[in-house]
């Protein structure tokens, strides 16, 4: 699959430079990348700040490599799961208790991947650990695969939208069922090799093309292993709501999979088929009033990164450290910003800059 990126008459897009400076002048962000597909192109990656500041200061790369939090649900966790769905091999109607037997409750695997499970939101490591002091990676896991089947639900599936996380590590656990591999694996066979996405995967380690995220209350900063605690400490960084690292290049290479398998194009080891990627990218038939496709996002409170001016069938998702991709499939546009808001310390926000910034591209490349 070919990837090019345009090196004349490039949009401009100063607005949305200027706005990521501000954002990075002001503390809340050291750093940024921000990347915009149109078409089959890169027309801008651009890079900001620091991907460090703690030792000391280290310029950002274009190529810098961030945990991608939360949009590892979607990039690794949701489209891996949609390569079974498109094998035949995951039912999305299926009760989830069909792949897990001890699983309380009717909720199906689409629930999961649209937030409508009923599971709590999330849950809390140290509590999951506190009689389990001396538990091994692999107690963890199982620790966590009970907590999932057995804790109270917070609302009958399908009646009420709540995020969670606890859905998609869920989701993580029937794949891995189904198929007797672990999460990683899957993910770089089924989506990442396939796409040539040469530089994404779980766990990279502290290599200098990793940004940093947090200084933890020992002093150590984390640095190639995943933000979230519950994903980190439990599912030792290879989790369905987190722990997948990417640059925005390879972020870019979903967007122009996708634009070309929605234009009819053959696309060579494509991850699955258009028939799935538009049920991917489509809100399911009775889950309107919730917002969201299968993994992606469409029009929940969590949508603020997809801003006011692309088209209606745009989705996105964004991630806790200060991530987002936004993809709309009617103006065949892509708008991915990885930031680290997280690095050295988390503080600020970053939801006004993620809209801001989407409607500053979409200003220059719609009529």
């Amino acid at each position: 699959m070919g990837l090019n990126t345009i090196h004349a008459r490039t949009p401009d897009f100063s607005k949305a430079d200027s706005l990521i400076n501000a954002s990075i002048a002001a503390g809340t962000i050291p750093g940024a990348v921000l990347c915009v597909v149109q078409g089959e192109r890169i027309v801008y990656n651009h890079a900001y700040g620091c991907s460090r500041v703690r030792p000391d200061k280290k310029k950002m790369s274009p190529n810098t490599i961030f945990d991608l939090a939360s949009v590892s649900k979607v990039v690794g966790t949701g489209m891996t799961a949609m390569t079974l769905v498109d094998e035949g091999l995951l039912d999305l109607d299926a009760p989830v208790h069909r792949y897990l037997p001890d699983f309380e409750g009717d909720a199906t695997i689409r629930d999961l991947m649209t937030h409508v499970s009923g599971l709590p939101a999330y849950a809390s490591w140290k509590t999951l650990l506190a009689d389990h002091p001396d538990a091994t990676p692999a107690d963890k896991r199982q620790l966590l695969l009970k907590h999932v089947c057995h804790c109270p639900r917070m609302s009958a599936p399908r009646t009420e939208f709540r995020y969670s996380c606890l859905n998609f590590i869920t989701l993580q656990y029937v794949m891995e069922t189904i198929t007797g591999r672990p999460l990683d694996e899957l993910a770089t066979e089924r989506v990442f090799r396939p796409l040539h996405m040469k530089h994404t995967g779980y766990n990279p380690g502290p290599r200098r093309c990793v940004a940093p995220t947090e200084i933890q209350a020992d002093s150590t900063c984390l640095h190639g292993m995943v933000h979230d605690p519950l994903a980190r400490v439990m599912n030792s960084g290879i989790s369905g709501n987190a722990g997948v690292f990417a640059p925005t290049k390879d972020l870019a290479k979903i967007a122009v999979w996708m634009f070309q398998t929605l234009d009819g194009k053959d696309v060579k080891h494509a991850p699955f088929s258009r028939e799935t990627l538009e049920r991917m990218l489509t809100v399911p038939a009775g889950y309107e009033p919730f917002g969201r496709a299968l993994a992606w996002d469409v029009e929940s409170d969590y949508n603020a990164a997809r801003g006011s001016r692309l088209s209606t069938s745009t989705v996105c998702h964004t991630g806790y450290t200060g991530t987002a991709i936004v993809i709309d499939p009617e103006n065949r546009i892509a708008v991915i910003l990885l930031a680290h808001r997280v690095h050295p310390y988390d503080k600020g926000g970053v939801n006004s800059l993620r809209r801001q910034v989407t409607d500053a591209v979409a200003e220059q490349l719609l009529p």
